[in-house]
């Protein structure tokens, strides 16, 4: 029993040594763990930090992005008040011009009518007057009558505007002297029937002069083959040069002249 219990003593007494080296291992171990977890903790806080003040940018930047699109929601709906307000001044621009036009426009219907009354007033008064001085210098000889209307014609001979039996017509009058000298003027009026030549409606003769009531030609040979436009034109100015005729026109006229004259030919008649 006495040596057992040497021997644990010894035992006991080599592994104290041993044991002692192990809790300073174990403690080393520990402050090295200890130190590590401080480390993490150090690097979590870090981390957490590093996030947190990520957090805190990421909210800086939405509150300045929030502030943005405040301060551009305010500028758009100030420019789209101020649109609205700059519409709607311009439609009440616009209206209160549209107005004014339609007062001109009235105006200037009013006065055109007015115009066109007057002008028609005026005309009436005109054509009473001229048919008053008319019937006053009216000649009556046999079945024609003639007053002053139509210009001078050739030869000596003087055209008037009058009427035959009642029918419109130019009345030709000329001296007996000249009369008696050209009677087949009148014979071969009164055979010769064509479309292109004026008929004869017959003729009356006084003391004086005798008169040849003829077909009445409305139209000059400037009124056929010169346009209208034209021709007003150059009646409103001296400057312009006498307008040149339509080519169809004349080209037409030509072809019926020369008809009447092959059939004046064939009648054995010379038209000079």
């Amino acid at each position: 029993m006495a040596l057992l219990a040497m021997l644990d003593l010894e035992y006991d007494e080599k592994q104290r040594p041993a044991s002692g080296k192990n809790a300073k291992k174990a403690k080393k171990k520990e402050e090295v763990r200890k130190k590590k977890r401080e480390e993490e903790e150090e690097k979590k806080r870090a981390v957490e930090e590093a996030e947190k003040e990520k957090e805190e940018e990421r909210e800086k930047h939405k509150k300045k992005q929030r502030e943005k699109e405040e301060r551009l929601k305010t500028s758009e709906e100030l420019e789209r008040a101020q649109s609205m307000k700059a519409g709607m001044e311009g439609a009440e621009r616009r209206k209160k011009e549209e107005v004014a036009q339609e007062r001109a426009d009235v105006a200037a219907a009013v006065a055109a009518v007015a115009a066109a009354v007057a002008a028609e007033e005026a005309a009436k008064e005109e054509a009473s007057l001229k048919k008053a001085a008319a019937k006053e210098l009216t000649i009556t000889v046999g079945k024609l009558t003639y007053c002053p209307f139509l210009p001078l014609g050739s030869e000596g001979k003087e055209v008037f505007r009058g009427e035959w039996d009642g029918m419109f017509c130019a009345i030709k009058k000329q001296p007996l002297s000249v009369f008696k000298s050209k009677r087949d003027e009148v014979k071969f009026l009164r055979k010769l029937s064509h479309e292109n030549i004026v008929n004869l409606h017959g003729y009356e003769k006084n003391s004086e002069s005798y008169f040849i009531a003829l077909e009445l030609c409305h139209d000059t040979l400037d009124d056929l083959v010169v346009p209208s436009e034209a021709r007003a034109r150059s009646e409103t100015s001296d400057r312009l040069p006498r307008p040149l005729a339509d080519v169809e026109k004349l080209r037409d006229v030509l072809s019926q002249t020369l008809a009447a004259i092959k059939f004046l030919h064939l009648e054995d008649v010379v038209h000079r």
